[in-house]
């Protein structure tokens, strides 16, 4: 029996995401990586891209809604602090396991920290 390679969704595709996409990549991830940047460097290493900014929270969960109605996404992470919101809308639209939204919204607000 073949395992099927988990899909995650990941927001943020900048060089300092790299590490993060390089690491997920090597455990055998699917990556779906969303950026608002089309020459983002971590799009070389995805398996998807797409384009829609991770600090337009609306756009960033569109894009991610509509990749999901035709592939399965098993999971969402971002790869920076900023876009902790963006990634607890997404992963709570897709009916997924994440980042509790009012947690999401003081980790992204240094000052409520």
């Amino acid at each position: 029996m073949t395992r099927r390679m988990p899909c995650l969704l990941v927001l943020g595709a900048g060089r300092n995401a790299l590490p993060t996409l390089e690491a997920l990549k090597r455990l055998g991830c699917r990556l779906v990586v969303l950026d608002g940047v089309s020459d983002a460097p971590g799009f070389d290493v995805a398996d998807v891209g797409l384009l829609a900014s991770t600090f337009d929270e609306e756009a960033t969960v569109e894009a991610a809604r509509v990749y999901a109605e035709r592939m399965r996404i098993d999971g969402v992470i971002g790869t920076t602090r900023r876009v902790t919101v963006a990634a607890a809308l997404a992963a709570e639209v897709l009916g997924l396991p994440g980042t509790p939204l009012v947690a999401a919204r003081v980790t992204a607000d240094r000052i409520a920290m």
